[in-house]
């Protein structure tokens, strides 16, 4: 990549702001404020369902827990529930673009949890303890699990209306610009839109790859500045780090975000910190924090034992419909590589012919577009081993993964984490990634599953397992569960 030069002067402003600029503005400003209004309305109208829903599990368990419950007593929940949102305000979550979902999930969680405590401390002291405390909890335990899905589904609403995310400028070379447009334009949930690259013309940045920028149109700071942008993003090598200070205080934006053009850094994980008057940057490794790692085997027996209960029946029924498609074992096991390099058997509904070595490679044989398509994805749309009907429904909707729930409770894998793969798919890995695969349990679901799926070649499986490991954390996990249980209903991708 091109090295970023810059003076310690302010580049020029240049070219003067037209009256359409002040236009845009007004409507970039009036789409985020409508985004943070219409999260904040969904999330007051969802208490108030959950509420509603919450009176009616109580009185349920009215037989077994006597509790009477007066109209004074829910409208005092009622409207101590619509303070919620201010404390969500406060954590930054209207419309909060530009926050990854992890820390969206993570905000939003312990917000909740110290506004109901809040609440009911309030109740306590200074109320005599008129509220319900089983109605109070319940809802407590709706908002925490239904609020983020609510969340996530009027986002979805107001990207594809146009209403979602800000506005952001992009400085540096022409390759790191296009690479992180792209980015950020795969990613609309996060909220960066690329809008504009900054034009310099103090340094040649834009001058040699200038065609090179995914599109953006170049213009100076000032008209930037005039269409309502206020955050830059400047993409910035290792060996123009002492061009930092110049260049953050040249361009003229209240926000200001560098990104480094480094591989292999944790990003979300991440944290400054004033070390003697310079800038520190605070790697967390999760993986290697025992209460961490605690915390997610405690949270994966958790799932495990919740999600066995309703999967048995659902996993006894589909074992009949593969006999019936196919006679034969149900069931398959196979070896794959596990934790530290180690082999496990991992547990699956058979989808596929009890031949199904041997038709694969006829197929490779006879059709070398297959062969190519085998190389790169180590899977095939059309699989001549997959069982008709039976087996695509259950690769489909992963309902084949089922069984491994077992392989969670024994410890060999966890919910989620890199899907462990057989050996002859490790080996087209290099060394150091297989190492860096080997330091975790492989895991039912992963990152990789719910952003490209079967869709995805071996450089975005090495790509995404990376991140995630470099990247986990217990709020990371329970975002992929999240968006799993979106693609199996979806039932998109798998094959």
């Amino acid at each position: 990549m091109a090295e970023q030069t810059m003076t310690d002067q302010a580049a020029p402003l240049g070219t003067a702001a037209v009256p359409e600029d002040g236009t845009k503005a007004r409507r970039h400003k009036d789409s985020r404020r409508i985004a943070g209004v219409a999260l904040a309305l969904t999330d007051l109208i969802m208490l108030q369902i959950l509420l509603a829903i919450a009176l009616g599990l109580r009185l349920a368990l009215a037989d077994l827990l006597p509790v009477i419950i007066t109209t004074e007593i829910y409208r005092g929940v009622a409207i101590a529930l619509m303070l919620m949102p201010l404390a969500w305000l406060a954590a930054g979550l209207y419309p909060g673009d530009g926050l990854p979902a992890p820390d969206r999930l993570r905000r939003r969680s312990l917000t909740t949890v110290i506004g109901f405590l809040l609440l009911a401390s309030w109740d306590y002291v200074l109320q005599g303890h008129e509220w319900s405390r089983g109605l109070a909890a319940i809802a407590w335990l709706l908002a925490l699990v239904v609020l983020p899905i609510t969340e996530a589904l009027m986002i979805g609403r107001l990207i594809r209306a146009g209403r979602w995310g800000r506005k952001v400028a992009l400085y540096g070379s022409g390759h790191a610009v296009r690479d992180l447009s792209v980015r950020l334009r795969s990613d609309p949930a996060l909220g960066f839109i690329p809008a504009v690259r900054l034009e310099d013309q103090a340094s040649s940045v834009t001058g040699t790859d200038a065609g090179d920028d995914a599109g953006l149109p170049q213009m100076t700071v000032a008209r930037a500045r005039a269409q309502g942008i206020d955050t830059a993003i400047v993409c910035l090598a290792p060996s123009a780090l002492d061009q930092a200070p110049a260049l953050t205080w040249s361009l003229d934006f209240p926000r200001v975000l560098l990104r480094l053009e480094v591989d292999g850094l944790p990003s979300l994980s991440t944290r400054t910190r004033e070390l003697g008057g310079r800038i520190g940057i605070e790697i967390s490794r999760g993986m290697l924090e025992p209460r961490k790692r605690h915390t997610k085997r405690v949270l994966d027996h958790i799932i495990a034992v919740l999600a066995l209960i309703p999967a048995l029946p659902i996993i006894g029924l589909a074992a009949l419909a593969v006999k019936i498609a196919d006679p034969g074992p149900a069931f398959f096991v196979q070896e794959r590589g596990g934790k530290s390099g180690r082999t496990i058997r991992v547990l699956k509904l058979r989808t596929m012919y009890r031949d199904a070595d041997a038709r694969l490679a006829a197929h490779l044989e006879a059709d070398p577009a297959a062969a190519e398509e085998w190389r790169r994805f180590y899977k095939l749309k059309r699989d001549p081993r997959v069982l008709p009907v039976v087996g695509d429904i259950l690769r489909r909707t992963s309902m084949d993964e089922l069984p491994q729930l077992l392989n969670v409770l024994t410890g060999e894998m966890s919910v989620v984490g890199p899907r462990p793969f057989p050996a002859y798919h490790l080996a087209a890995f290099d060394e150091p990634f297989r190492r860096l695969r080997g330091s975790v349990r492989p895991g039912i679901t992963g990152l990789w599953q719910v952003s490209v799926r079967s869709d995805g070649d071996l450089d975005a499986q090495q790509a995404l397992d990376s991140f995630y490991i470099r990247n986990w954390s217990v709020w990371l996990d329970l975002v992929i569960l999240g968006r799993t249980v979106g693609a199996v209903v979806r039932g998109g991708g798998a094959r």
